[in-house]
């Protein structure tokens, strides 16, 4: 905001020109954030998916503990990659929260067995590696399933407020008898 002062001591009250350029870049800026955000997060959530799966290789590897039993890994990232839209981000988000317990059900089945150290081999038993290994794994999981439930949960919301731009293509009743 200017402020010219005249010599008659008349005030008048102009926009500074740096305030408005100010504005216009902002407002372009936020325009072109929101045009590339849903990319954005869709190619996130897509890399998320494919972290989770080769990370849920190794779990074929150890023993069948109930998150390889039920596939949570492998049923988790196709609803991951096939969410595109406002329902199918919400039911992402379900699937997160659905994976979650399952994995915390499974820390609480299967916790890592105790070193039982034997004095020949000098080492534990390999129960005990092998336990390790899965719960090291299966942590990781979870930490990208968090993410992934993140993700969704903000794509959901940003597909939802964006779909209210859409309601003049919207068909009305009376034209579809």
């Amino acid at each position: 905001m200017a402020v010219l002062i005249s010599g008659d001591l008349a005030v008048t009250v102009d926009s500074d020109a740096v305030a408005v350029r100010l504005a216009e870049r902002q407002r372009a800026l936020r325009f072109s954030v929101e045009k590339c955000e849903c990319k954005a997060l869709g190619t996130s959530q897509l890399m998320l998916g494919l972290m989770i799966l080769a990370n849920s290789i190794p779990l074929l590897l150890t023993d069948y503990t109930d998150v390889v039993m039920s596939g949570v890994p492998w049923w988790s990232v196709s609803v991951i990659v096939i969410s595109v839209s406002v329902m199918v981000s919400a039911a992402a988000v379900l699937t997160s929260a659905i994976a979650l317990l399952v994995y915390f059900a499974d820390f609480y089945n299967y916790p890592v067995k105790e070193c039982v150290f034997n004095d020949q081999t000098n080492m534990c038993d390999g129960q005990h590696y092998v336990m390790s290994f899965s719960v090291g794994v299966k942590s990781a999981l979870v930490v990208f399933t968090l993410i992934h439930g993140t993700v969704s949960t903000t794509l959901a919301c940003i597909l939802y407020r964006a779909r209210k731009h859409f309601h003049m293509y919207a068909v009305s009743k009376e034209y579809l008898q």
